[in-house]
């Protein structure tokens, strides 16, 4: 018989140190350094636990803890932020009834979405959240040593001029995000323009930031903008751009190629990048590159 209730305070820490020690397993095998792996740690488990409503549930069978379930209720959202299951007890349908109960109680509160991170290499967590539909992923890739030169169009660093442009085209798109969260698109552009102002106080010039375009016949056709050490030895890939018109063409693999050159250059063994499942194209193109899918969004209306 399974029965699940708020854990014993005797239960907490233990779960607490288990999670914190999954955590860190899970991103020392993504290729964190050790600082990195501390704080992504750390911003987890805080999260949790200074979140104005949040619970930790035991898992019971026959009166013995099998398992916990950790979750979070903010507004319309839920987060699962741990469903853990002893390796003795697993496979009898414990992770279900966990999920399933952190959804009811999210359900009990107003929430209209459960998310959850699922780890992308771990076909256990796959499976647990087969019905939750994935909103973004993370993929990675180890460069290792620095590729050989692309072959192909002329990649260079743009002109002050044609970054302004790029800024612009940025703003733009990321405004057309914030709009589906209510604001009006002139509000949606004013904010975009805002947070790449913060994300780049110096432009251009923002140290740990660089940015390269393809051009074809004098026009710029395409550009990438990558933060290099984002973590120790990671580069990540904030925006890749092709123009409509030039896309099918190997413009998109060759800024790729150009995007592990620059991080190998300066150190980094991985780049990793969010892509949107919906946008199969892209999805496909980074798959034919080998990166990996390392982290899930999933959520589910309830």
């Amino acid at each position: 018989m399974v029965e699940i209730h708020p854990a014993a305070p005797d239960l907490v820490n233990p779960w607490r140190l288990g999670w914190e020690k999954r955590l860190h397993a899970r991103y020392e095998a993504w290729g964190y350094g050790a600082g990195d792996i501390a704080e992504a740690v750390e911003t987890s488990t805080v999260r949790w636990r200074e979140a104005a409503d949040s619970a930790l549930f035991a898992i019971m069978a026959n009166g013995c803890p099998v398992g916990f379930v950790a979750v979070e209720a903010a507004a319309d959202e839920g987060f699962v932020h741990d469903i853990w299951i002893a390796a003795t007890d697993r496979e009898q349908g414990y992770g279900t009834a966990a999920l399933k109960h952190a959804e009811s109680w999210c359900a009990d509160r107003g929430v209209k979405v459960v998310n959850a991170g699922v780890n992308g290499s771990d076909p256990a967590h796959l499976a647990l959240f087969r019905d939750y539909s994935v909103q973004m992923q993370t993929m990675t890739k180890t460069i290792g040593a620095c590729p050989a030169p692309t072959d192909g169009p002329l990649d260079r660093k743009p002109r002050a001029d044609e970054f302004r442009v790029w800024l612009e085209r940025e703003a733009t798109d990321y405004g057309k995000s914030l709009e589906a969260e209510g604001l009006s698109p002139q509000e949606a552009r004013d904010e975009g323009r805002l947070a790449l102002d913060r994300e780049l106080p110096k432009g251009m010039d923002t140290p740990g930031h660089s940015f390269h375009v393809i051009e074809s016949a004098g026009e710029v056709i395409a550009s990438i903008w990558i933060q290099l050490d984002r973590w120790a030895g990671r580069a990540f890939v904030f925006s890749v751009w092709v123009e409509e018109t030039c896309r099918g063409h190997g413009y998109g693999h060759a800024l790729m190629r150009v995007g592990e050159q620059v991080a190998a250059r300066h150190g980094n063994h991985l780049l990793a990048l969010n892509v949107f499942p919906a946008n199969e194209e892209a999805v496909q193109l980074y798959a034919t590159l080998d990166y990996r899918v390392e982290e899930q969004v999933r959520g589910k209306m309830l």
